[in-house]
This record gives C-alpha cells, structure tokens and sequence, in this order.
C-alpha cells in the first residue's frame, strides 16, 4: 500500500472519529435543548429516565466533547501544515478561521441555544498559535500540565453545592423568544466569556493533545504504533472503571441527579474517550470496519453543518410539536437523537455526492480565504 492511499485512509478516520463524536454531543446537548435539563439548574430524575441518566453518565456525557476537541487541535495542524506546504500565510488564515467560526458561535446563542461550544474553541483556538513550531515533547508536557490542573479545577468544583429540583420545567423555543434572545446575549456576555476563562486549561490541553498526536504523524503510524495504541486503550478502560464503580454508587432510581456524580462523569470522560479513540482506530485499519462506519464519516466530514442543524432543527420542530418541550422524557429523546442522526447520515452522504463540502463548511472555507471556493464536485471526464 502506497503512502499516499494510507494518508488518506487516516483521513477518512479522522472523520469517522469527528462523525462519532457529533452523534454524543447530540445526546448530551438535547436535554438542554429541550429545556429538559436547564443548563445551570440541576434535574432529579427517577424511575426508567434515571436509568437513561445514568447511561448517560457512564457512556456519553463529557466523553465526546473531550473527542472534538481533540479533534480540533489535530485538524488546527492540518490546516496550518496543508497551507504551510501552499506557501500560504497560514497564522492569518487561521485567524480568520476562528473569527468565522466565533461568528457561527453567536448566530447558534443568540438566535437558538446558549448551550454552544463553537465559542470556546474560537476563543482557545488562538493560543494553538503559540505552539505550532513547539516541538512534539514540549506540546505533550504542555497538554499534560494543563489536562491536571483541569482536574484539580474540576475537584474543586464537585465541592460547590448545587440546587437539584425534581419539578419538570416550562419550555418553549418561541415562547417570549425576543426574550429569550435578551436573555442569551447576556448569558454569552456574563457565563460564556467567564466560562470561556475557567475551562482554557482543559479545552487547550485538549487541543494540544490533538496537536501533538498530528506532529508524531499518529494516524499514518496505525500498523506500527499498535502495539502502544492497544497499551493506551487497555490502561484508559481499566482507569474509567473506579468512576463506573462510584457513579453506580451513587446512582439511586427513585432520584437520581448527575451533579451528586460530577467529579466521576468527569474523570471518566477522559479515560473512556481515550478508550473510545484508541478502539476506533484500531477498528478501522479492518476494511469491513472502514465500510460499516463509512456512513459516520460522512457527517463527520461535515461536522459544524451537522453539529448546528442538530440544534436548529430540534428546537424548532419540537416548539412546533409541543406546548412544553421539557416534558418529553430523556429516553424518547435519545430515540429521536439516533431517528434524527441516522438521517443525518443518509442526508450527508447524499450531499457529498455531488458536493466537495457541508453547505456551512463552505460559507466557512469562503470567510477563510477571502474569496468564493468551487461548491460542486467536477465531473470526471469518460476516457474515450
């Protein structure tokens, strides 16, 4: 197998890695969406919804952003090294990539959800720029020191007492929307901003992880890391089972509330996302796992158009379906989630057929470099 093919099968990887994680974000941003789970409120639940929650708390919460971010810094070096080899000025031109996409951040708060993480990773986008020329072992030592001083944030956080309510909430997207959009202006401009300061030793670890798994060529490496790769897997699923073992501690089905778990969903969103990462790539060096999840790649390969109809289409259908949306039950739900995101993946590949990238991913591309980029694939011409 030729180096080029392989590159682009790590390639195609990247974006089952990138489509996976945007189904669990999607799982964990619904309730919120819905208003189902208010964002700075804590929600008891019992009976068969505690036990979705705690699925949610074992499997899918704080796993998968973990994964994008991860995502975003290994995607900020292949940006910076693809236009570094155009001789382009690459530093501008991932300015101007963070200042779009902080633009998609607002429009996505203030119009749908307050909810968004587009604005965090815009804002922490520009101290990636530090790095670039840094060296692999000092981006690793970075992203470690700031991966546990996160923690330590994050220890101390589980001390501070929150109010749980077991009452469902009243919520509708069009209820009072003009205030509700007063009301989300001023939620980026107090919560998100500090929010945005709190989590940079997290978000940019993160991203720095990313960035050094792109340094060290990691996804070209699969065959002759495996070894290392299945070490890391194995230790980071061992090290998720204590907070497994604390969470169903804790865990009771006449009232169950997440924030009593705070510190163990956590902790375990970094070991299981270490593992859920390490599993996928070792499952697609097999080409029947390349051709099963091919589907995933395809919404992955147009992630922010996806990530944002998520919130676009949900809140509006279910404000039309429903005089209070924080009615409907977790489990239902996640039901729609899977219905909505299996159209998603059937409406991606679709689109991809004809088109070279996501309708917002192009509007994206267009503020990037400044000029209108080529939309539809051309036609191969028949050999005669």
């Amino acid at each position: 197998m030729s180096l080029s093919v392989s590159k682009e099968q790590r390639i195609k990887s990247i974006d089952v890695l990138r489509g996976f994680a945007i189904l669990g974000i999607f799982l964990v941003n619904i309730p919120s969406m819905l208003g189902i789970e208010l964002l700075l409120e804590e929600r008891s639940y019992n009976g068969f919804d505690a036990y979705v929650r705690l699925f949610f708390d074992l499997f899918v919460q704080t796993k998968f952003y973990v994964i994008f971010s991860f995502l975003f810094g290994l995607g900020f070096w292949i940006f910076m090294s693809r236009a570094e080899q155009r001789g382009s000025k690459m530093y501008q031109l991932f300015s101007r990539r963070l200042v779009v996409l902080l633009l998609f951040a607002l429009i996505h708060i203030v119009l749908f959800w307050n909810g968004d993480i587009l604005n965090t990773y815009a804002f922490t986008g520009f101290w990636l720029l530090l790095f670039y020329r840094r060296s692999p072992k000092t981006i690793l030592i970075w992203s470690i020191v700031l991966l546990v001083l996160s923690e330590l944030f994050t220890i101390l956080e589980s001390f501070v007492p929150v109010t749980v309510s077991s009452d469902v909430p009243a919520f509708n997207y069009f209820d009072g929307w003009l205030d509700h959009v007063s009301e989300r202006i001023q939620f980026f401009l107090i919560y998100h901003i500090a929010s945005n300061v709190f989590y940079l030793p997290e978000i940019l670890g993160l991203f720095l992880l990313g960035l050094y798994v792109g340094k060290i060529n990691l996804f070209q490496r699969v065959k002759e890391l495996r070894k290392n790769i299945r070490m890391f897997q194995v230790i980071a699923f061992l090290f998720t089972i204590p907070s497994w073992i604390m969470l169903l501690i804790h865990f009771t089905p006449e009232s169950y509330s997440p924030g009593v778990s705070y510190l163990y969903v956590m902790t375990s969103g970094k070991t299981l996302s270490i593992f859920y990462v390490t599993s996928l790539i070792l499952l697609l060096e097999k080409e029947r796992w390349q051709v099963f999840l091919s589907p995933v790649g395809f919404v992955g390969r147009m992630a922010l158009t996806n990530y944002l109809s998520q919130t676009i289409v949900t809140t509006i259908l279910f404000a039309l379906l429903f005089d209070n949306t924080a009615e409907i039950t977790l489990w239902q739900s996640a039901i729609y989630c899977f219905a909505f995101y299996s159209l998603q993946m059937f409406l991606s590949k679709r689109w991809l057929s004809t088109y070279q990238f996501g309708p917002l991913e192009w509007i994206w591309r267009i503020g990037t470099y400044g000029k209108v980029q080529p939309l539809k694939k051309k036609l191969k011409k028949m050999a005669h």
